[in-house]
């Protein structure tokens, strides 16, 4: 294995987390919690209240990352994806789900609807996807989706790649939501009725 690191990346919800410790345990590479580290170090410069999202200095965080990781390699888990140098990065992996099971995964967290619609239309139209590939490139950025994956198997197809099978299915835009769900509003429109319902329900 080389000093590289392994970034984990994706949409809020779509399993980040999880992959990242089952894959960081499965090959014995320490798991970097990046939100955690931001906060750590002081490096929030501001939060949005209206998104609930905090902000960085992108440039600044990816030069301390830099001295953090390069020693050892890393899985890291993070929702911004251009965290590191390209240098230092074995491959990006961008995790997809299916905008309404990433709907109904925020409603179960108990996001207010704003930001559950407003990432779950982030999902449909690939925008931490794009993120990645303006970072890195298309050649070692893969996105999964792991709508109906267990994790497992998703751990299997990440290490295989790690290994050198390309998977040429895995490629940037081999996922497109928007064959699915052609029209953003009606989308909306369903994430709204499913949250009524689940504030029915509650």
């Amino acid at each position: 294995m080389s000093k590289k690191s392994i970034i984990i990346t994706g949409s809020p919800g779509v399993g980040k987390t999880t992959v990242a410790k089952a894959l960081s345990k499965k090959l014995g590479i320490p798991y970097f919690d990046f939100a955690r580290f931001v906060i750590q170090k002081g490096l929030v410069e501001s939060y949005d209240y209206s998104r609930m999202s905090f902000e960085v200095d992108v440039n600044k965080v990816k030069e301390i990352m830099k001295y953090e990781v390069q020693e050892t390699p890393h899985i890291i888990d993070t929702l911004i994806p251009d965290v590191l140098p390209l240098s230092l990065v074995k491959i990006v992996v961008v995790l997809r789900l299916d905008p309404i099971k990433l709907a109904l995964r925020l409603m179960q967290r108990g996001w207010r609807l704003s930001k559950i619609q407003e990432n779950a239309e982030a999902e449909l139209i690939g925008v931490v996807l794009c993120e990645a590939v303006n970072s890195y490139g298309y050649e070692i950025v893969r996105e999964i989706d792991a709508t109906n994956l267990r994790i497992e198997e998703i751990v299997d197809i990440i290490i295989r790649m790690i290994r050198g099978d390309k998977f040429e299915e895995h490629r940037p835009g081999n996922i497109d939501w928007l064959v699915k769900y052609q029209d953003p509003l009606d989308l909306s429109r369903r994430i709204l009725r499913l949250y009524r319902e689940g504030q029915c329900r509650s």
